[in-house]
């Protein structure tokens, strides 16, 4: 039988571009790579525009959780979030108690 991972409701909001966003995600505490289905809701959440070139994120909230593409992260820090077979242009949700950490790849 497969351990059970906890299961923690990640905050993420800020601004964006266009407006103001928020939502929870649901998954590993330690973090995860977000499904199709939740990476096209966190792509609509920040620009409701099809084929927009805003800069998408202007603002991050002070205890967000942060998503970001999992191809600027070190190879290292996917495996401790446990996004070790992310591609590159998947999207990874880093937990918010992780973001100091990461801060440099991540703003």
């Amino acid at each position: 039988m497969k351990p059970q991972t906890r299961r923690k409701k990640h905050a993420v909001y800020g601004d964006s571009f266009h407006n103001g966003f928020g939502a929870t995600f649901i998954g590993p505490a330690q973090g995860f790579v977000l499904s199709r289905k939740q990476a096209r809701r966190w792509e609509r959440l920040v620009c409701p525009f099809w084929d927009c070139e805003c800069p998408g994120v202007t603002k991050w909230g002070p205890r967000s959780a942060r998503i970001v593409p999992a191809g600027r992260l070190r190879r290292h820090h996917l495996d401790q979030i446990g996004a070790r077979n992310a591609d590159w242009d998947d999207y990874v949700l880093i937990p918010a108690h992780r973001v100091e950490e990461l801060r440099d790849y991540i703003e």
